[in-house]
């Protein structure tokens, strides 16, 4: 159900209710409306408001997002937080059967939208998928649910795109600032979902940590989150993040991951998050076991690049970094990048005088290496996406970071 509050609706069997009763009387065509969007193949068009259409009034958008992550981030549990925060992707994903969504990683969590057809279901997916955080990761995962028109009549709007270099794998863009919006009402409290039953997990196959840490081959990997004071569509802004891009293609930077794919490296952090992946079947001890036989196999494809009938070990490696999303539009702009110092300092001087100027505020964080978290419903098609975060910190710390210093 959704909790209760005076800027809420009711329940969500009202909300549901009234949403598929949109979609039986007028929205029920809308439901192939992502699937057919164009995809941009530019990162530069991201900004142009025109390659946005507004997300159909009967969709509602699903939020996710990870309690006290700067706490958990803090104890060195990056894996475990971005584990939680793509899990809800990997479950939607594996319930609609291959129907596209429009999805996004935060590091921490996670933004989508789902057709009132499928609302009921995703919903159900959402509880479970917190219960499992909860009970294999040791997190309280925050789940909720809204609907766009619902969004809409605060005055906040939900535009999306898509955008991808790789045919087989896109990502969603948001502007408009509604989501943004969303997004604080659940860490308020409200539209939220309650945690499903206990051992009643969620479908997470394709759900992966095998990858090791990714140094840079520069001098930093720099996460960057640019927002804006008022609306993402206002001018200021959007120069503003023009700029970070012109630099960004000036000075060089570049996804934490090779052309040639990630380096083969034996992941012992994995083993244990990999074994709670595949909860309910037999003992931890045992699935460990198991995980690491399984993860021995795979080092073994790619250190030597094999292939099995359709499966090609390099080839996978390399569509990895295609189908990575370090650079991603979702109301502001988010970069996990490679970078040198001068690049660096770059960013964060243009950034500062923005902040002063109120045109955009922002977080940024260094470390030393990169981390990916992986959806792969096959490893054959090419139809996998890659999200990846700064293994220090990432994009949990720079939202920190814009936090305390812009007090929002």
């Amino acid at each position: 159900m959704f909790s209760r509050s005076a800027a809420s609706v009711a329940t969500i069997n009202q909300e549901l209710g009234a949403s598929e009763a949109l979609a039986d009387g007028y929205g029920s065509a809308t439901r192939a409306f992502y699937a057919a969007l164009p995809t941009i193949a530019a990162f530069d068009q991201v900004l142009e408001r025109n390659a946005y259409l507004a997300l159909p009034n009967d969709w509602l958008v699903c939020l996710t997002d990870v309690v006290a992550s700067g706490k958990a981030v803090g104890a060195g549990r990056y894996k475990a937080v971005n584990l939680a925060g793509a899990s809800a992707i990997s479950a939607v994903s594996n319930e609609l059967g291959g129907l596209e969504f429009p999805f996004s990683f935060g590091g921490d969590g996670a933004r989508f939208a789902v057709h009132p057809c499928d609302a009921r279901l995703v919903a159900d997916t959402l509880s479970r998928t917190s219960r499992w955080v909860f009970d294999q990761l040791k997190l309280e995962l925050r789940v909720g649910m809204i609907p766009v028109r619902a969004i809409r009549d605060t005055g906040n709007d939900v535009l999306v795109a898509r955008y991808g270099e790789s045919a087989s794998a896109q990502f969603a863009l948001f502007m408009g600032g509604g989501i943004e919006w969303a997004e604080s009402e659940l860490k308020c409290g409200r539209f939220s979902l309650s945690k499903g039953s206990i051992g009643d997990g969620p479908n997470l196959t394709g759900l992966s940590c095998q990858w090791g840490p990714m140094a840079s081959k520069n001098a930093q990997i720099l996460s960057v989150i640019v927002k804006p004071f008022e609306g993402d569509g206002d001018e200021a802004f959007l120069e503003v993040v023009k700029g970070v891009l012109s630099s960004v293609e000036r000075l060089g930077g570049q996804s934490p991951v090779p052309e040639s794919g990630p380096k083969v490296r034996w992941s012992e952090s994995g083993i244990d998050l990999a074994a709670r992946l595949s909860s309910g079947r037999g003992p931890l001890w045992l699935r460990k076991f198991s995980v690491v036989g399984a993860t021995f196999l795979y080092w073994i494809f790619f250190k030597f690049g094999m292939k099995l009938g359709r499966y090609d070990a390099n080839k996978y490696r390399r569509a990895v970094a295609v189908n990575s999303d370090f650079r991603k539009y979702d109301d502001g702009l988010y970069l996990t990048l490679d970078c040198s110092s001068e690049l660096a300092v770059a960013i964060t001087t243009l950034l500062e005088s923005a902040s002063k100027s109120r045109a955009a505020k922002y977080g940024i964080f260094a470390q030393r290496r990169a981390l990916l978290t992986c959806v792969v419903p096959s490893a054959t098609d090419g139809k996998h996406v890659h999200f990846l975060d700064g293994e220090g910190g990432g994009y949990v710390a720079a939202a920190e970071k814009m936090k305390d210093q812009f007090c929002i």
